[in-house]
């Protein structure tokens, strides 16, 4: 689609080029050439790879052609991503699905592939275009929302949720509902745990490493990205856009907040909350999400004086 058009359509401010032809919008840092990137700041908008920026910053001296709105930039990336699938270029995960009633108990929409040795339990729902792999176990009550990518040898138990739409606030108005535009990926080797909820991509995809392993009633929300080996324990809760690098642990009942990044091999204790980017083979605990040797230490002052 070509941006002017864009620009056109939608009533925001073009700058640049607007010749340029683009294939979708997603988050400045996964955005492409050829997507238009979701740019919260300058410096994210320098560092993109595409050349379009979507921002509501005045931004000079940048060598990009720029979609101005005047107000959230979220609600306007919504719109333009509406634009796309009324174009067709965009998958509609809105839609409400025709599926069709398996032999053995589960629904399926269209274009299912379910891979050899997979067994797909009694009221599980499968949305359109979804792809399982082989050597799976799909207990009952399961549902998995339309385009997911399910890989081989995942066990996924009763009442999880996969594509479950997407949950953040774009705009001040409460109660608007966006599905969501990404999917979900889900790598070889991988067990979800009863009654988790993985939420559908908004902008970007939502990704489970490879030999990660989830407990029950963990929340996984939109464009989250974990990284292989992970162990998520029971309870916890990971907020949009978050990324785990390979070998992270987080125990029980722990959550981290949007946008923060963990280091690899990092631990995250039970009923911790982090809500700053954690480096590298760290330990932390405690509701300020601080260094486990401090926590530990603060702790024993406390214990002294009280």
């Amino acid at each position: 689609m070509l941006l002017n058009k864009i620009a056109e359509q939608l009533h925001v401010h073009l700058i640049g080029n607007g010749g340029i032809a683009v294939s979708g919008i997603t988050y400045a840092d996964v955005a492409t050439e050829d997507k238009i990137a979701i740019s919260m700041s300058r410096s994210e908008a320098m560092r993109t790879a595409a050349k379009v920026v979507l921002t509501n910053k005045i931004l000079l001296g940048i060598d990009k052609t720029l979609l101005f709105c005047d107000g959230a930039i979220l609600k306007t990336a919504k719109e333009i991503g509406e634009l796309f699938v009324s174009h067709d270029e965009y998958p509609d995960y809105a839609l409400q699905e025709s599926y069709t009633w398996q032999d053995t108990g589960w629904i399926a929409g269209e274009n299912v592939i379910v891979g050899a040795s997979s067994h797909v339990g009694a009221f599980s729902c499968i949305g359109k275009n979804v792809q399982i792999g082989s050597n799976c176990v799909i207990y009952p009550n399961v549902y998995i929302g339309a385009g997911s990518i399910i890989g081989s040898n995942v066990i996924i138990k009763p009442g999880v949720r996969i594509a479950s739409p997407a949950f953040f606030m774009y705009d001040s108005h409460p109660g608007n509902d966006f599905v969501g535009f990404g999917k979900v990926k889900i790598g070889n080797n991988v067990t979800i745990g009863s009654n988790t909820v993985v939420q559908r991509g908004s902008f970007a995809d939502t990704i489970i490493g490879a030999d990660t392993g989830i407990g029950d009633g963990v929340v996984i929300g939109h464009d989250v990205h974990i990284g292989r080996k992970c162990r998520i324990v029971s309870q916890a809760g990971i907020a949009g856009r978050s990324v785990l690098g390979d070998g992270v642990e987080v125990m029980g009942q722990a959550g981290i907040v949007e946008n923060v990044n963990i280091g690899e091999s990092s631990i995250i204790k039970a009923k911790s909350l982090v809500s700053k980017n954690v480096p590298d083979n760290e330990v932390i605990s405690g509701l300020y999400g601080r260094k486990h040797i401090e926590e530990m230490r603060l702790q024993a002052v406390l214990r002294k004086k009280f």
